[in-house]
């Protein structure tokens, strides 16, 4: 499942992008307007992301194993 595989390593590298860019973000805005667009858009985006990544990783090992069983 190189795709699966693929497309998790990409969701990885992107959510590290944008966690890195959000900082710097934040380094020059730093006012209760950031804080409530953090509190109220990204960090619901980012748990979504974060149980995504999770549930990616779950498949990919089901389908893995259910390769392994096939051959």
């Amino acid at each position: 499942m190189r795709d699966g595989a693929g497309a998790l390593s990409r969701l990885n590298s992107a959510q590290k992008e944008f966690e890195l860019n959000w900082r710097r973000t934040r380094s020059v805005w730093d006012d209760a307007v950031q804080r409530a667009f953090e509190s109220e858009h990204l960090e619901p985006i980012m748990k979504q992301v974060a149980a995504t990544q999770t549930e990616l990783e779950r498949l990919l090992q089901t389908v893995t194993q259910a390769q392994r069983n096939v051959h």
